[in-house]
C-alpha cells in the first residue's frame, strides 16, 4: 500500500496544480477509492473466553459497526450534496 511519501506514484491519487497552489485540503477527486484483495486464511487460533469477556467483545464490536455506519452514512451524505 502507498504510503504519503508515495502518493504521487499512486494511480488512484490525482493532483491539481490549481488546488495545491490554493492550499485547498484534497479534494473530492483525491480521495482514495477501496480497494478489493484476495485474502487467503491460513488458520484460526481461538481461546476460551469468560462470559464477562465475550460480553465485552460483542459490545466492541457493536460499537465498530456503529461507528462504521456513522461515518459511512456521513461520508455517503457528503457525497451527495
Amino acid at each position: 500500500m502507498a504510503g504519503p511519501d508515495h502518493a504521487q506514484d499512486d494511480p488512484c491519487t490525482e493532483n491539481t496544480e490549481a488546488g495545491n497552489q490554493a492550499g485547498a485540503g484534497p479534494s473530492r477527486k483525491t480521495r482514495r477509492q477501496p480497494v478489493a484483495r484476495h485474502m487467503v486464511i491460513e488458520r484460526v487460533e481461538t481461546i476460551p473466553m469468560t462470559a464477562e469477556e465475550r460480553r465485552r467483545a460483542v459490545e466492541a464490536l457493536a460499537e465498530l459497526i456503529l461507528h462504521w455506519e456513522h461515518t459511512t452514512a456521513a461520508a455517503n451524505a457528503e457525497e451527495h450534496r
